[in-house]
């Protein structure tokens, strides 16, 4: 016999041989599930750093893509929306599980190219923005020599100095904060060729250079 109670029930037998009787009786106390708690998680960026579930009580296993532990790390799960689980047993041995999705969107494409590279001073560049564009698009652009920008196509950038620099594009998404950098490191020389040598020579003689 197999009884599904839902509440604390007692259940009797009674067994008949011939004028004898007899019961027996039996107090199943149902237990409930244990309540559980799992708060949403915002959408995350492919590039985000892990985050900690937080579903109560604790002590619990989370299952799903991405999870290690009770992190959620989104460069794992890959973008997506994903399924969490929270699995939880109490003490008296009543399992309960409850879930979540996260959804991890995709950072924005961001790639620029600089023409005009040369070997002196001062030096003008222009760049080539590859990046994702449109409305929803916003541009930051670092020229390593105190000049920004935000537009998609920056005018030209003049260096007057030589030296290393670091060019550095950032592009957001803004419907969903996501964010790309690309950098690119330029060295700006300043050659100039030079010679010395005497104002005036003789025929057959020969002159030094330096």
């Amino acid at each position: 016999v197999v009884a599904s109670p839902t509440a604390t029930t007692t259940y009797t037998v009674t067994s008949i041989t011939g004028s004898c009787v007899s019961t027996a009786s039996v107090t199943v106390v149902v237990n409930p599930r244990p309540s559980l708690t799992f708060p949403a998680v915002s959408a995350l960026c492919a590039n985000s750093p892990a985050v900690t579930m937080a579903a109560l009580p604790s002590g619990g296993t989370y299952t799903g893509s991405g999870i290690s532990g009770n992190l959620f790390s989104p460069a794992t799960a890959g973008v997506g929306t994903h399924t969490v689980t929270y699995t939880y047993s109490d003490a008296n041995g009543c399992t309960n599980t409850i879930s979540r999705t996260i959804t991890v969107n995709p950072l924005p494409i961001v790639a620029f190219s600089v023409n005009g590279l040369g070997c002196t001073v001062p030096l003008t560049l222009s760049f080539v923005n590859s990046s994702s564009s449109g409305a929803n698009f916003s541009n930051a652009w670092n020229f390593g020599n105190s000049q920004n920008s935000t537009a998609a196509n920056p005018p030209n950038v003049t260096y007057n100095a030589a030296g290393s620099y670091t060019i550095t594009l950032n592009v957001t998404n803004t419907t969903t904060s996501c964010v790309a950098t690309s950098t690119q490191n330029i060295q700006v020389a300043n050659f100039q060729a030079g010679i010395t040598a005497p104002t005036f020579g003789c025929v057959g003689q020969a002159i030094s250079f330096q």
